[in-house]
């Protein structure tokens, strides 16, 4: 009987240092060696997310009563609008594609309203410029008729994390 050896190399104990941004927000989204975000990113409502990218702001929610010709699920029990409002600090445009906006209330998952025929309702997300700041108002149905505890998340296909979540009650 033969034996073969083969080459093993050791694993290495040393581990690679990442750098530290020492003016780090308690909002910000800083990785860990693992890739995962560091902090909770969850924020009140009207507290601002920040990176090295921007800053992201969404309002506490109001109450809205839809247009006779918005569309929203049958299974909205009534509707509610945020101010989203971001800042770009970076040299490249911010689509208005790049946003999408999403809603839970009581755990269960609501939807975005589409509905132009009222003044004062949602309006499309803009391009922002760099150096520039850009809001616009998102209308969302809610399953709770009630009052309730509602997350609102923000994804930003630019950013490193899936979703920023702001939530109260409302």
């Amino acid at each position: 009987m033969t034996l073969l050896g083969t080459a093993c190399s050791a694993p290495s104990t040393e581990l690679e240092e990442s750098p530290v941004d020492l003016e780090e927000s308690p909002a910000d989204l800083s990785n860990d060696a693992t890739g995962q975000p560091e902090t909770d990113l969850s924020l009140a409502f009207g507290e601002a997310y920040q990176n090295q990218r921007g800053t992201v702001t969404v309002s506490a929610p109001e109450p809205y009563l839809p247009s006779d010709t918005a569309a929203m699920s049958p299974d909205s029990q009534r509707a509610i609008i945020v101010t989203v409002t971001a800042s770009n600090t970076t040299s490249e445009v911010f689509s208005a594609y790049e946003w999408t906006v999403g809603v839970t209330a009581d755990g269960q998952t609501g939807e975005e309203v589409v509905d132009y025929g009222t003044s004062g309702g949602p309006t499309d997300p803009p391009d922002i410029l760099p150096g520039k700041t850009g809001s616009w108002r998102v209308a969302l149905g809610l399953p709770a008729a009630e009052p309730a505890e509602i997350i609102v998340s923000v994804s930003m296909t630019w950013d490193t994390a899936e979703s920023i979540y702001w939530e109260g009650t409302g």
